[in-house]
């Protein structure tokens, strides 16, 4: 029961890791293809950072709990 909320962290960061490294793609080639500042990427590459950042979290909070059981 306890282990819940580190298992829907870790669940919620791959999957927003998942579908922002699809739109990080998309991005990326919006902007090899129109030859675009590649500035515009910048939110995509901070979301993906966040979304690492959720699973680490969660991971952290994994062993946090089992170290106190």
């Amino acid at each position: 029961m306890m282990y819940t909320i580190s298992i829907i962290l870790i669940v919620l960061g791959f999957l927003f890791m998942i579908e922002n490294i699809f739109l990080l793609l998309k991005d990326y080639k919006l902007c090899v293809l129109n030859n675009k500042n590649k500035n515009y990427m910048v939110p995509n590459i901070i979301t993906l950072i966040a979304s690492f950042a959720l699973i680490i979290l969660g991971l952290i909070y994994f062993f946090v709990i089992h170290s106190q059981l």
